[in-house]
């Protein structure tokens, strides 16, 4: 009854009171029926809220595992593509490196290289 009422938009108390409890033992039998839901509370959590407290005691690598599969999942449904697996994906980077320098002996190279070149000339 309560996950009935979350996944309603409702907001459902952690823990109850004698004002907030739905169902007595009596009514037991209309669990099954889909239109019976607990009662709001206008102080208690949503959805998101108690998936966040579950969330709250997973370990980081299993939250990650998790991430990855819903990643998959959604690839695997908007994409059309049902073999993906995200632990066969190559990572892939263009990188651009942009540096300055100073020639200290540019001009000393060149000098040098002119006068191999005449020496070869000269030589030939």
């Amino acid at each position: 009854m309560d996950a009935r009422a979350l996944l309603n938009g409702k907001q459902i108390p952690l823990l109850k009171s004698k004002d907030t409890w739905t169902l007595s033992l009596s009514e037991i039998g209309k669990i099954g029926k889909s239109d019976y839901m607990a009662k709001e509370s206008m102080t208690g959590l949503t959805y998101q809220n108690y998936l966040g407290i579950l969330l709250l005691f997973q370990s980081e690598n299993g939250l990650a595992m998790h991430a990855m599969d819903l990643q998959e999942m959604n690839i695997k449904s908007m994409w059309g593509e049902p073999a993906f697996q995200m632990d066969h994906m190559w990572i892939q980077s263009d990188v651009k490196i942009v540096y300055k320098y100073c020639p200290l002996f540019h001009g000393r190279i060149r000098q040098s290289l002119k006068r191999g070149l005449d020496i070869i000339k000269r030589q030939v």
